[in-house]
């Protein structure tokens, strides 16, 4: 709002009043706790507003004053008699009936920003004690009063009882239709009306006026006066002018604050655009290694699956079986058995062996990312100190939440280098307990047994020590939080499942009843069918869920490594979101303290 564009110089005021409410709003989540409360109290002060009140007989011309002085804009063009109406600013047009004599008009007009303007009806039209006590009540509220008298009754007793006990500073008169009085008495008209002053102790200038035009002389010597002898000593507004320059000073001060903490916010923003590109290309380039992981896995599969069904097929010549197989299905079981967990052990194997290196591959790329980033919080500019009067706190809060960023990248990193220890000493505890299984097992229970109890170390057993290895790594004070996001998904072998348990006992139990049947050779070749088809479905299921486990692996390296730094993006996202607001109302307070500066000149500025 220009003050420029104002009736009166009270547009201080309303400058004032937007630059308190902004300067509230930068303070909200400062340290300065001193200065939030001396701004609070400036709006309680500021809040009320600056009242211009109009007072005269009906027909006298109070309302076409209030329309030269204000222009037309704010006032109704029709009013009832015996109303009297309180103009004030508003976001939206809304009226109020706070009386049964007096409405409340809010209207979105500049001019009424920080200000009331009261228009009574006819002071000579008032019929009961509670519509003059009201009057006598805003009479004395007011700031500016202006008393309309009609120069052909100038000694209205109902005008001069409502002001008789007032602030003679405030008051200034006004001879409405001077041009309807003939010359001669212009002066006798004047005479009484100081004489009426002088009863009632006031004494006040008097402007004598048609009240025509709003341009007219004695209308522009009417609001110089106003301006000068009345706005300009009227205690509220001195006072707000005493605390606009402890304002100014203050601005100084936090827009000084305020440019460090963006320019913290700045650097903070390239750290964490750099980080999140390294990650992000880091995932592209994953995401390729996986697909080819994923495509040799399925070749590895596809080879051991042929070479474990050649390896029975082999074995099943109808014409040997029973010389193979002297105890007919339960020897053939022992045996299947036996093929089974062989290549399911093999299969493991290769799987992880595979799995592993890639993994390794996978826990060395992301180590270096955490290295460069590690550097780069290292580098980081403290732009704003821990004792900074407004942003101490959010400076200090800003270093630690890097300080354990940086402490977990260092967790992480010691968690991806124990990797190689504890993978290696998983692989020997899976040896040496299928060892000490097949031993023990093997002796007491015969073939049939042993590869039982072998096959159930490669099930749960091994997922078991993975479990352990994954504790021992925790137990050992490597692993935090987000070490332990970022490794423990990585570390569970793959442990491929019983090649075909059910096809196994399908075949052997076909196989065993062919041997007795005369179509032997007929029913063989349909077990043998049979027994491929069901390898082939089972091909396909082991292929579907090794890939998933894969990209299970990755995705948790990945996002775990990744989350190693939501806090810090977290914190840098909420300064997106304040430092333009924030900056917003820096500009527009620095903009308003220049209108002020040019229409307060005649204040020395505040250098301390």
């Amino acid at each position: 709002m220009e003050i420029s564009n104002l009736p009166f110089n009270y547009g201080n005021k309303q400058i004032e009043i937007d630059i308190t409410e902004r300067m509230n709003r930068i303070l909200g989540d400062s340290d300065a706790f001193e200065e939030k409360e001396i701004i609070k109290k400036y709006l309680r002060e500021i809040s009320d507003n600056f009242q211009f009140m109009v007072i005269g007989e009906a027909g006298t011309g109070k309302t076409s004053l209030l329309k030269a002085l204000f222009g037309s804009a704010p006032f109704l063009s029709h009013t009832q008699r015996d109303e009297i109406i309180d103009y004030r600013y508003g976001d939206e047009y809304a009226e109020f009936q706070i009386t049964g004599f007096c409405r409340r008009i809010f209207n979105h007009i500049d001019i009424l920003k920080g200000i009331s303007i009261i228009d009574t009806f006819g002071a000579d039209k008032v019929n009961n004690p509670e519509t003059m006590d009201f009057i006598k009540e805003n009479v004395d509220k007011s700031d500016v009063l202006l008393v309309v008298l009609s120069a052909q009754n100038p000694g209205s007793m109902s005008v001069w009882n409502a002001i008789e006990s007032t602030d003679p500073k405030k008051v200034v008169f006004i001879v409405s239709k001077i041009d309807e009085v003939p010359d001669i008495r212009k002066t006798e008209v004047l005479e009484r009306i100081n004489r009426y002053m002088g009863e009632a102790g006031i004494v006040a200038p008097v402007f004598c006026t048609s009240i025509v035009d709003s341009e007219c002389s004695e209308i522009e010597q009417l609001k110089s006066y106003i301006d000068d002898e009345i706005i300009a000593n009227n205690e509220g507004i001195s006072k707000q002018d005493s605390n606009s320059f402890y304002i100014r000073k203050m601005f100084t001060e936090i827009r000084q604050s305020f440019d460090l903490r963006r320019s913290q916010y700045e650097k903070d923003k390239l750290i964490v655009a750099d980080i999140n590109s390294m990650i992000d290309d880091y995932r592209a380039d994953e995401s390729v290694r996986v697909e080819n992981l994923k495509k040799e896995i399925e070749n590895v599969v596809d080879r051991e699956i042929e070479e474990y069904k050649n390896e029975i097929i082999k074995r099943m010549n109808p014409k040997r079986v029973k010389e193979q197989f002297p105890k007919g299905y339960s020897d053939l079981m022992d045996y299947l058995n036996y093929v089974n967990n062989i290549y399911k052990e093999r299969m493991s194997k290769k799987v992880n062996d595979t799995v592993s290196s890639s993994v390794q591959t996978l826990m060395t790329d992301m180590q270096i990312i955490l290295d460069k980033a590690s550097e780069k919080l290292s580098g980081r500019e403290n732009c704003i100190g821990i004792e900074d009067k407004f942003y101490g706190t959010i400076a200090e809060s800003k270093n630690h939440i890097v300080a354990n960023v940086k402490n977990t990248i260092d967790d992480t990193k010691k968690a991806y280098s124990s990797f190689d220890v504890v993978t290696k000493e998983l692989y020997e505890k899976g040896m040496k307990a299928r060892k000490e299984a097949d031993l023990v097992v093997g002796t007491s229970t015969g073939l049939g047994a042993a590869v039982g109890g072998a096959g159930g170390f490669l099930g749960a057993g091994a997922i078991a020590v993975g479990t352990e290895g994954l504790a021992a790594i925790t137990a050992g004070g490597v692993a935090t939080v987000g070490a332990g996001a970022a490794v423990g998904g990585l570390i569970i072998p793959i442990v491929v499942g019983a090649i075909g348990a059910i096809a196994i006992a399908a075949l052997a139990h076909k196989i065993a009843s062919a041997c007795a049947d005369s179509q032997m050779d007929a029913k063989f070749q349909k077990a043998l069918e049979e027994f491929e088809q069901d390898l082939m479905r089972i091909k396909e299921q082991m292929k579907v869920e090794l890939t998933r486990k894969i990209d299970e692996i990755f995705i948790t390296g990945i996002n775990g490594a990744d989350r190693v730094f939501a806090e810090y993006r977290i914190s840098i996202s909420k300064e997106s979101q304040n430092i333009p607001k924030l900056e917003d109302h820096i500009n527009e307070v620095d903009l308003l303290l220049g209108q002020l500066r040019l229409e307060d000149k005649s204040h020395p500025a505040d250098e301390n």
